[in-house]
C-alpha cells in the first residue's frame, strides 16, 4: 500500500504486508507537485495562451519560441533565474510532434529541431540536408545569443558551458556540443554490436540506436566531430567542423543542448579516459552513446568502433537524507543493461558495484569519485541490443549491509559501476534509471508525558505531582485508597512512530521498598493509534501500601529487527492506602472553653450562640512501617453528610488537639459532624460528637420571622438558579452583619430526590411547629398538590436556616361543631393559599426567651361556589393541626396571604392580602382565644389557642400589581423600624419593600403602605465567599461559602501567608495565573458588592483583582488602574471592546506596593453611586448615570479579566485572598465590620 506522505519527486514508499516500509529511490525525477497533487513528468509540448509552446510537466520551467520575433527558447529555475536563447536564424513557425517542434528551412535546405526534455532542458538540433547547404557560410559559426537573469553564463575548456548563479550554483549547463554526418558502412557482424562513436551528445528519442544517423544520434558508421564552445558578453558561439562538412555524407546533423542542473542530490554520469574534461552529468538521449558505460569502448572490424579508445566509469547518486535514523532490514541496487558490445546472450562479463564519494556537474574523468572499501558484489551479464538478447537485461546487487552502515546517517549515497577495463568486448552501456529498493523502519519515538494514573498528589499544598525527575522520595507523590486494587493503576505515556500507524507501550514498575528493587509488574499496552496515549494496567497485589514505586515506558511495534524506542525518564510515586482515624476524648479540660461530651458528668458552661471548642484526636496510621502520607486536612459541619463544609489544611488545620471557633445554632443536644483527610486523599469515616448546650439567658431575643437564630427576620425565597435562599434586608439595625443564607438546594424540595425549583412552591414561616423554639419551622405546598409539607428549623445539621428534612402535615377532619364543614376536601389539593399566623394568642416570649404557643395556619380553599373560604387551622400538638375554623365563606379566591405579624400592634397576629387582579393591599384582625377540639369519637382532647373570627379588614395599599411583582410577603419588621415590612419580587429579581406606617389607633387600625418601592437585594445570586486558601483549595479548585460556585485555577498557583499571617492563607498570582467561578456571583443591573483582599507586587500595567465578565468588557473592574495610578472601581457603561464611558471611584494615592490591602465595591443603582472604600475606610465615590446598567453575564474572574470574546488580559501579579460578593449594596459599617473581620 502506497504512503503518500513519503513520495517525493525521486522516490516512493509503501508500506509491506510484514508491517515495513519499502523506499524505492531514482537518481532521476519521476514526478513534479501541480497544484497539490504529483504528475508524472511528462516532456510532450502542449500551446500555451501567447501561441508559444511548454513541456505538459517538466521538472523545471521552459517556453519554446512560436516562430517569429523572440527567443528560441526560455528556461526559468526554481528560484526564478531565467536564460533565454536566441536562434542564429529567424523563426518560421514550428510543427508540433510530441516533445519536439520543427522550424523548417531556417536556411536554405536546413531545418531547425528543438527536442524538450522531462527536466526542462532541451536540445537543439540543425539538419544540413543537402550537401550544398553545408558550404552555407552561415555553418562558419552559429552564434546564440543569450539573455541571463541571475546567472552568468561561461564555458570551459573542454567546451562545457555552464550558467551560474551569484551562490556558485549552477541552473543549467550544456555539455560539449557535438555533429555527425550520415555515413553508412557494412552490416555488423553477428558478434559485433553497433555501437555509436562514444563522444559526447544528447537526444531524447527513445529506441536503441540503429546503423541510420537521425536527430537522436549518430549511426554505427557516421563521422562525428566535436564542436568547440566558447561564450562572450554576448551569447555563445559554435564553430561546426568544416573538414567534416566538407568531405562528410548529408544529412548533417549539428546538436547543442541544455540541461537543468537539479539542487537535488539525485543525479548520474559517466566518465570517459578519452574525454577527460567532459561532464556528463544528468545527460539523456536516445542513442547509445548517450547511455552511461562502463569498460573500454575501442575498434569493433564491422562498425561501432570508439576512436581513439576509451574507457567508461558510471555512477549513480541517491538522496538518503528521507532515510536517516532508519533501521534496515533489506536493500538492493536494481539495474539494467541497455546494450553491450558482445551481443550474445550467453557470454556474460563482470560488473562490480563500489560505494563511492559524491558526484556532481563538474564530475570527470580529470575529476573523478574515488572508491569507498571494496567491492559490494559482482554481477556476470550477458549480451543486449540485438537479435534474441534485444531487450534491456535486469541484474541487482544486494547492498542490505551498505544501508545499515551508511545509510542512518548520510545524506546521500553514490554508487560506481566498473566493468571489465581490459576486454573491450565486455563494454555494456546501461539506462538512466537503476532503482535504490530499501525495506526499512524507524524505531518509535521515546515515548513522552509519562504518567501514573490516578496522579500522584498531594492534598495540601494541593498538587498533582508526576515526580518524572531526580527528586527525592520525600517530594513524591501519594496514591491512596483502592490504588491496590485491579485495574486500579495505569501507566500512560504518548507513543509515536515516524512509520507505524500503531505501536504498543511496554513499561516496567519497580518496587523501591523491597531489597533490589525488583520489578513487581511489566509488559505491553494494548495496541494505539500513533501518537495516542498508550495506558499498562497494573495487576492486582503489584502495588502495596507504605511502598515507593518506579516506572518507566519504552514503545515497540513489535515488528522482527525492529528495536525499541529510548525509556521515558523514571517517574516515581509513593502509596498510602490507610485512611486517617478521628477520635474524642471523653471528657474536656476546660468547660468554660470546650464543649463536654453529652452524658460525661461534666457541667457544660458555653450558652447557645457563644463560641467554644471541640476536642479531637486525628492521626495517620502506619500499619506498614514504611511511609505515610500524613494528615493533611479536617473538616467540620452540622450537616451528617458534611454538604458544603470547606476542609482546613495545612497551616489553617486546628491545632491542640480541638476545632475552635465552635458556635452552637441552637440550645439543647448539638452533634458536629467530623472528618479528617490524609495527603494521599484518604478520607476517615465521619465521627459525629454530640454535646449539650443550655440556653443563653442573656442572649437577644428571638423575634416571628427570622429562621437563621440571629433575631432578626429573613424573607425566604427561591433564587434564580431554583436553590431556596434566607435573605436579610440590608440596613436593618439589628443585623449585626450582612445574611445571605443557602437555606436548601433544589434537591432538598419535597419533590426529592428529585430535584425541583423552590420558584414552585408556596412558603410560609411564622413561629414554630413545636414548643419551646426560637426559629421559624417552614411550610410549603405546591399549588394543586395533596400534600402539605413541613420542614423543621434547625434540620439535620442542627444549623438554624438549613432546611433538609421534611414530613408530612396530615389535614383534620372537618368538625361541624366549630365549622361549616360544606364542600371541605379530605386533603390539601383544593388549597390555594397557605400562611402561618405565629403563635395566635401574643407576641410575648416566655421566660426561656422561647416562643409560648405553636403556630397556626392561614388558608385560601377553593369554596363549593368555586371562589375561595378563608380557614384556620389551630395546632394541637407539635407538627399535628386540630379541626379548622372557617373564618369566611367565600370571596378569596384571587387573594394571596401574607404573614405580617402583628401589624395593627393588638399584641397577636393579623393578616395581610393582596389582590392579584387589582393590586390592592388589604390588612385583617382577628378575635383570639381558646377552642375545645374534639377525638375521632367526639371525647374532648383539650382547648387550644386559635384565631377565632375576622374583626376587621381595611384597605392599607394600592398599585402593589401582581405583573410587577409576581410575588409579595411579609415577615413583620424587616428593617427595623418598628413597623411590618412588604416586599415584592420582580420578574427580574429585584427585592423591594415598602415600610408600613402606622394611621389609627389599634382599635380601628391601619396602616398605610406607600405607592413606591425600594429596590434592596436581588434574589437572582446570594451573597458568597471564595476564601482562596490551600485549605480551601483541592484539585485546583477554590470552594465558595455555598457551595454552587466554586473557581477553577487557571495556570501555575502557589499559596503564602494571608494578611492575618496565616500560612497558606492566600493565592499567590504570578502574572499569567487566574481563577475562574462556574457562574456569574451578581446582577450587576442592580446593587452589589464586591471586596477582596489584595496583595499588588508592581505597578507596571493595569491589574484587575476582580470582575465579572460579559463578552467584550467586565461590567465592573476592581483593579489597580494604570490611567489613575491608584486603586479603582470601574465600570464600562456598555458591553463593548470601546464603551461609550468609563465610570470610576478611585483612591486618592497609589497603592503600596508588597502590602496587604482590603478594597470594597459598592454600587447602588437607586442614587447611581459607585464608592470604593480602601482597608474599611470610605475612599472615593462616582457617579454612574447610566440609565440602562447591563448585566454581566459571564463567569467572575480573580486576578484577570476574561471575556467570552477576547483573550485574557489585565493579569495581577501579587497574592489575593478572601473575596467576597453581595447582592446589595454594602452600608460604610458593614464595610468596616468585614474589613475588621
Amino acid at each position: 500500500m502506497a504512503v503518500d506522505s513519503l513520495t517525493t519527486e525521486f522516490s516512493e514508499t509503501v508500506a509491506t504486508p510484514e508491517g515495513h516500509l519499502a523506499l524505492t529511490s531514482h537518481p532521476d525525477q519521476q514526478r513534479v507537485r501541480r497544484d497539490g497533487s504529483w504528475v508524472v513528468l511528462n516532456a510532450d509540448l502542449a500551446a500555451n495562451a501567447d501561441g508559444s509552446f511548454s513541456p505538459k510537466a517538466a521538472a523545471g520551467s521552459l517556453v519554446l519560441s512560436k516562430g517569429g520575433v523572440g527567443p528560441l527558447a526560455t528556461m526559468t529555475s526554481a528560484d526564478g533565474k531565467k536564460l533565454a536563447l536566441d536562434a542564429p536564424f529567424g523563426l518560421p513557425a514550428p510543427t508540433v510532434s510530441g516533445d519536439s517542434l520543427l522550424y523548417p528551412s531556417v536556411a536554405p535546405d536546413i531545418d531547425l529541431k528543438v527536442t524538450a526534455t522531462k527536466l526542462g532542458g532541451l536540445t537543439t538540433v540543425l539538419v544540413v540536408k543537402t550537401q550544398a547547404a553545408a558550404a552555407n557560410p552561415v555553418l562558419k559559426t552559429l552564434h546564440f545569443d543569450t539573455v541571463a537573469d541571475g546567472v552568468t553564463v561561461n564555458s570551459d575548456e573542454a567546451g562545457n558551458i555552464t550558467a551560474t548563479a551569484a551562490d556558485g550554483k549552477p541552473r543549467w549547463i550544456a555539455p560539449t556540443p557535438q555533429m555527425w554526418d550520415s555515413s553508412t558502412g557494412a552490416a555488423a557482424a553477428p558478434r559485433a554490436k553497433a555501437l555509436a562513436q562514444a563522444s559526447p551528445g544528447t537526444s531524447n528519442a527513445s529506441d536503441k540506436a540503429s546503423g541510420i544517423s537521425t536527430t537522436a544520434g549518430p549511426g554505427a558508421a557516421s563521422k562525428v566531430a566535436r564542436m568547440p564552445a566558447r561564450t562572450n558578453g554576448k551569447g555563445i558561439d559554435l564553430t561546426p567542423s568544416q573538414d567534416l562538412l566538407a568531405h562528410g555524407t548529408a544529412p548533417y546533423f549539428i546538436d547543442p543542448a541544455w540541461v537543468p542542473w537539479s539542487t537535488s542530490a539525485n543525479g548520474w554520469t559517466w566518465i570517459q579516459s578519452a574525454y577527460p574534461g567532459t561532464s556528463n552529468w544528468n545527460r539523456t538521449g536516445g542513442n547509445d552513446s548517450d547511455h552511461p558505460g562502463v569498460g573500454i569502448c575501442a575498434y569493433y572490424p564491422n562498425g561501432g568502433s570508439c576512436s581513439p579508445s576509451d574507457t567508461y566509469r558510471t555512477f549513480y547518486q541517491f538522496n538518503t537524507s528521507p532515510l536517516r535514523g532508519a533501521v534496515f532490514h533489506y536493500a538492493t541496487m536494481n539495474m539494467q543493461e541497455y546494450v553491450s558490445a558482445d551481443w550474445s546472450c550467453t557470454n556474460n562479463y563482470p560488473l562490480d558495484l563500489y560505494v563511492t564519494s559524491a558526484i556532481s556537474s563538474g564530475t570527470t574523468w580529470s575529476n573523478q569519485p574515488w572508491q569507498v572499501g571494496s567491492s559490494l558484489g559482482r554481477q556476470w551479464v550477458g549480451g543486449s541490443g540485438h537479435t534474441n538478447c534485444y531487450n534491456n537485461v535486469p541484474f541487482s546487487y544486494n547492498i542490505t549491509g551498505t544501508l545499515q552502515s551508511y545509510g542512518a546517517d548520510h545524506d546521500t549515497l553514490t554508487f560506481g559501476l566498473y566493468g571489465d577495463e581490459s576486454n573491450q568486448y565486455a563494454f555494456k552501456r546501461f539506462i538512466y534509471q537503476p532503482s535504490l529498493y530499501v525495506e526499512y523502519d524507524r524505531a518509535p519515538n521515546t515515548p513522552t508525558n509519562p504518567a501514573v494514573s490516578p496522579a500522584p498528589k498531594f492534598v495540601s499544598p494541593s498538587q498533582t505531582y508526576q515526580a518524572c525527575d531526580n527528586s527525592g522520595a520525600g517530594s513524591w507523590g501519594w496514591l491512596g485508597a483502592g490504588s491496590d486494587q485491579s485495574g486500579a493503576v495505569t501507566l500512560n505515556a504518548n507513543v509515536s512512530s515516524p512509520t507505524q500507524g500503531q505501536l504498543y507501550s511496554w513499561s516496567h514498575i519497580w518496587d523501591y521498598s523491597l531489597s533490589g528493587s525488583p520489578d513487581v509488574d511489566s509488559g505491553y499496552s494494548p495496541l494505539v493509534g500513533n501518537g495516542s496515549n498508550a495506558p499498562f494496567t497494573v495487576k492486582a497485589g503489584a502495588i502495596k501500601d507504605g511502598h515507593a514505586y518506579g516506572f518507566s515506558i519504552m514503545a515497540s511495534d513489535q515488528l522482527p529487527g525492529t528495536p525499541w524506542s529510548g525509556a521515558t525518564s523514571t517517574c516515581h510515586f509513593r502509596v498510602d492506602t490507610t485512611p486517617p482515624v478521628m477520635t474524642f476524648p471523653d471528657t474536656v479540660s476546660d468547660p468554660t472553653k470546650q464543649f463536654p461530651p453529652s452524658g460525661n458528668g461534666q457541667t457544660p458552661q458555653i450558652y447557645a450562640g457563644q463560641t467554644g471548642a471541640v476536642p479531637i484526636t486525628a492521626a495517620d496510621p502506619n500499619p506498614s512501617g514504611l511511609n505515610t502520607s500524613g494528615l493533611a486536612c479536617l473538616r467540620w459541619s452540622w450537616d451528617p453528610q458534611l454538604a458544603g463544609a470547606a476542609w482546613q489544611c495545612g497551616a489553617a488545620m486546628p491545632t491542640g488537639g480541638q476545632i475552635p471557633g465552635i458556635t452552637p445554632g441552637h440550645w439543647g443536644t448539638n452533634i458536629l459532624y467530623t472528618q479528617a483527610e490524609d495527603n494521599a486523599g484518604n478520607l476517615s469515616p465521619i465521627a459525629p460528637y454530640a454535646f449539650y448546650v443550655p440556653w443563653n439567658p442573656n442572649g437577644p431575643a428571638p423575634v416571628f420571622g427570622d429562621v437563621t437564630g440571629d433575631s432578626v427576620p429573613d424573607i425566604l425565597a427561591a433564587d434564580s438558579g431554583g436553590n431556596l435562599r434566607a435573605y436579610t434586608v440590608p440596613g436593618n439595625p439589628m443585623a449585626k452583619a450582612p445574611a445571605t443564607v443557602l437555606a436548601a438546594t433544589q434537591a432538598n424540595t419535597p419533590a426529592s430526590p428529585v430535584s425541583d425549583s423552590w420558584a414552585n412552591y408556596q412558603l410560609t414561616h411564622r413561629g414554630s411547629l413545636s414548643g419551646g423554639k426560637n426559629v421559624d419551622d417552614l411550610i410549603v405546598h405546591k399549588p394543586g398538590a395533596a400534600s402539605l409539607y413541613f420542614y423543621k428549623n434547625p434540620g439535620n445539621t442542627y444549623v438554624p436556616g438549613t432546611f433538609d428534612s421534611h414530613s408530612l402535615l396530615e389535614k383534620p377532619a372537618c368538625d361541624p361543631a366549630l365549622a361549616d364543614c360544606t364542600g371541605y376536601a379530605a386533603d390539601w389539593s383544593t388549597t390555594l393559599q397557605i400562611a402561618a399566623s405565629g403563635d395566635p394568642l401574643t407576641t410575648d416570649l416566655d421566660t426561656s426567651k422561647h416562643f409560648q404557643n405553636r403556630t397556626g395556619l392561614f388558608t385560601v380553599e377553593t369554596a363549593p361556589d368555586g371562589n375561595g373560604a378563608l380557614w384556620y387551622y389551630p395546632e394541637i400538638s407539635d407538627a399535628v393541626f386540630g379541626a379548622p375554623i372557617k373564618l369566611t365563606t367565600t370571596g378569596w379566591k384571587n387573594w394571596e396571604l401574607i404573614s405580617a405579624g402583628d401589624w395593627a400592634g393588638q399584641g397577636h397576629p393579623g393578616l395581610w392580602a393582596r389582590n392579584s387582579l387589582s393590586g390592592d393591599l388589604r390588612g385583617y384582625t382577628f378575635t383570639t382565644g381558646l377552642v375545645t377540639e374534639n377525638d375521632v369519637f367526639g371525647s374532648p382532647l383539650g382547648t387550644f389557642p386559635a384565631i377565632t373570627k375576622l374583626v376587621t379588614n381595611n384597605l392599607i395599599g394600592t398599585g402593589i400589581s401582581s405583573t410587577t411583582w409576581p410575588r409579595v410577603g411579609s415577615e413583620g419588621d424587616l428593617t427595623g423600624s418598628g413597623h411590618p415590612t412588604l416586599w415584592g419580587i420582580t420578574a427580574d429579581n429585584r427585592v423591594q419593600i415598602w415600610t408600613g406606617t402606622p394611621t389609627t389607633s389599634t382599635v380601628t387600625p391601619g396602616v398605610y403602605v406607600g405607592a413606591n418601592a425600594g429596590t434592596v437585594l436581588s434574589t437572582a445570586l446570594g451573597a458568597d465567599q471564595w476564601p482562596l486558601s490551600g485549605a480551601g483549595t483541592n484539585n485546583g479548585i477554590a470552594t465558595d461559602s455555598s457551595g454552587l460556585n466554586r473557581a477553577t485555577i487557571n495556570g501555575s498557583v502557589t499559596f503564602a501567608a494571608d494578611h492575618k499571617g496565616t500560612a497558606n492563607g492566600a493565592t499567590v498570582l504570578n502574572g499569567s495565573s487566574y481563577l475562574k467561578t462556574a457562574t456569574p456571583s451578581v446582577d450587576t443591573r442592580l446593587a452589589y458588592s464586591v471586596s477582596v483582599w489584595a496583595k499588588i507586587s508592581n505597578l507596571d500595567n493595569y491589574q484587575t483583582f476582580v470582575t465579572q465578565n460579559g463578552s467584550a468588557r467586565g461590567a465592573y473592574y476592581l483593579q489597580y488602574s494604570k490611567a489613575f495610578n491608584a486603586w479603582a472601581f470601574v465600570a464600562p457603561s456598555n458591553d463593548n471592546i470601546s464603551p461609550a464611558a468609563y465610570y470610576a471611584a478611585f483612591a486618592s494615592a497609589p497603592p503600596q506596593t508588597g502590602q496587604w490591602t482590603h478594597l470594597t465595591a459598592t454600587y447602588d443603582p437607586a442614587t447611581k453611586t459607585m464608592t470604593l472604600y480602601v482597608n474599611g475606610k470610605f475612599a472615593a465615590a462616582g457617579y454612574n448615570p447610566n440609565p440602562t446598567p447591563w448585566n454581566a453575564t459571564g463567569a467572575m474572574t480573580i486576578g484577570a479579566a476574561a471575556t467570552t470574546g477576547y483573550p485574557v488580559d489585565n493579569q495581577a501579579t501579587g497574592a489575593v485572598s478572601d473575596v467576597r460578593t453581595y447582592p446589595y449594596a454594602l452600608t460604610p459599617d458593614q464595610v468596616t465590620a468585614i474589613f475588621n473581620s
